[in-house]
């Protein structure tokens, strides 16, 4: 058995070099606390991170290169300084999208920057430097909380975001990431308990959002639910699968759950 186990242990290491089993180290300063933290990595292998600064309610973004080196150290991107649980999608050119909630007037908002055009030394860079869409406001929740967004970018580069209203429903939206106007929605999927669906989506290749929330409407507990948005320009709005429960009535509860979907073959995972 020791045999083995070392001859597994040196094939790991003649596979992986050595920086992959680096120590974790911190991505955000420990002078803050730092909160609902999403990234992406583009296609030259950069790291883009955004998160929730909790001591100064701000939606913080930060650069780092493949090896992790900062290209862009911490700077705050939303305007009003009242912002949680962001989401971000980068697209093939390396532009960045972040939607967040704000604490302020309870809506989705949505802003755009172009991280490249700051001299990617490590120094700190102006905001106006690097945004290209000031903040827009992409919910109508109407002072109901628009909460927990997340967001995907689908092939043709358009953006799907998905937020829970604590008036009690899931909401959708397709997004131009131009200007962040609708191109479709807001469109209501179903009903949930309020402030605990934490809703997720991703896009299929024709353009479709899969969407996945906790409800426990009708059942003693939280129950894992999915819906299917159509993607046809022709019917932007028209749901194809309307909310069907994935998880059985167990009693248990069922949540925080997320979607991913095999572009390959558009399997959903």
């Amino acid at each position: 058995m020791k045999n083995i186990l070392g001859f597994l242990a040196v094939a790991l290491l003649l596979q992986y070099p050595a920086s992959v089993f680096a120590v974790a180290e911190a991505l955000t300063s420990a002078g803050s606390r730092a909160d609902f933290a999403d990234y992406r990595i583009d296609s030259g292998g950069n790291l883009h991170l955004v998160w929730d600064d909790v001591d100064s309610a701000a939606i913080m973004y930060k650069l780092f290169d493949s090896a992790g080196t900062v290209l862009i150290p911490r700077m705050q991107i939303n305007a009003g300084g009242t912002g949680t649980w962001p989401a971000i999608s980068v697209d093939a050119t390396g532009l960045v999208y972040v939607v967040w909630h704000d604490m302020t007037n309870g809506e989705v908002w949505f802003l755009s920057l172009n991280p490249f055009l700051a001299p990617l030394d490590g120094m700190p860079v102006a905001l106006g430097d690097i945004k290209v869409v000031d903040d827009v406001m992409i919910s109508t929740a109407g002072g109901n909380d628009a909460v927990h967004p997340r967001m995907r970018m689908d092939g043709n580069g358009d953006l799907h975001v998905v937020w829970e209203s604590n008036g009690g429903t899931v909401d959708y939206a397709k997004i131009n990431p131009a200007d962040g106007s609708p191109l479709n929605g807001p469109l209501s999927l179903g009903v949930v308990t309020s402030g605990t669906g934490l809703p997720d989506v991703d896009v299929d290749t024709a353009g479709h959002a899969h969407i996945v929330f906790g409800s426990d409407v009708g059942t003693p507990a939280a129950e894992i639910y999915y819906a299917m948005v159509d993607g046809d320009p022709a019917a932007p709005t028209r749901i194809r699968i309307y909310p069907t429960p994935l998880t059985g009535s167990d009693n248990l509860l069922a949540g925080s759950a997320t979607v991913n979907v095999d572009t390959f073959d558009n399997t959903l995972y």
